[in-house]
């Protein structure tokens, strides 16, 4: 599915990224904006990376409550696609393509059985549906609430959820034309429902009321 180039970069010797600090780590990816594919996938990390045409992102360290959110979520979405067959759901350990040179790394994403050719080894070619639980730093929020949206919009992902804990707010976009609408903004109180998903949804409620246990 990936088309390497035959032509190599020397790069400089890496450090352990995921001892540094996400700035340091940062730093020390700046130092180049030619890393090619290939070097982006043989990069030895555990840290959420995002790639856009030769630049790398650490994507920002996450807090408890946004891991059980995200946990959440992702069980319901298995408990669903247990009933549809062979549907596909996994958290941001997976990268997505958008488009050749861009890769993001979605909190959750969903691929339908129709679409499980689109799966690779490396990486998944797009989604169905994708998640991203907002983070709290003016930066990280337009991120998700403005660069994520027009990213998944120009790669076609057909429906993206903005998760935001802060204002206790799902948001549903579904895609149509060229651009995303609003399915529907839901607060406190509402039930969620996919347009895709048919027979998908959860409280929100229950998707905020995530505690650290004590």
């Amino acid at each position: 599915m990936r088309q390497i180039s035959a032509t190599r970069t020397t790069r400089p010797r890496q450090p352990d990224l995921e001892s540094m600090s996400p700035a340091a780590a940062q730093r020390w990816l700046n130092r180049r904006n030619d890393w090619t594919e290939e070097e982006y996938f043989e990069l030895d990390n555990e840290r959420r990376l995002e790639y856009d045409n030769g630049h790398i992102e650490v994507v920002p360290v996450v807090t408890t409550i946004h891991d059980l959110i995200m946990l959440f979520l992702y069980h319901q979405l298995y408990a669903f696609a247990r009933t549809q067959g062979r549907d596909l759901v996994m958290t941001a350990t997976t990268k997505v393509r958008l488009w050749s040179g861009k890769y993001a790394e979605p909190d959750l994403k969903y691929m339908t059985a129709a679409n499980l050719a689109r799966i690779g080894a490396e990486f998944w070619d797009g989604a169905d549906l994708v998640m991203e639980i907002v983070s709290k730093s003016r930066k990280d929020r337009d991120r998700d609430l403005t660069s994520k949206r027009r990213d998944y919009a120009k790669a076609g992902i057909p429906e993206y959820w903005i998760v935001d804990p802060r204002k206790r707010r799902i948001t549903v976009l579904t895609f149509r034309g060229k651009r995303y609408q609003a399915h529907g903004r839901f607060g406190p109180g509402s039930i969620v429902a996919s347009a895709l998903l048919k027979g998908f949804s959860v409280a929100v409620d229950d998707v905020f009321g995530q505690k650290v246990p004590h």
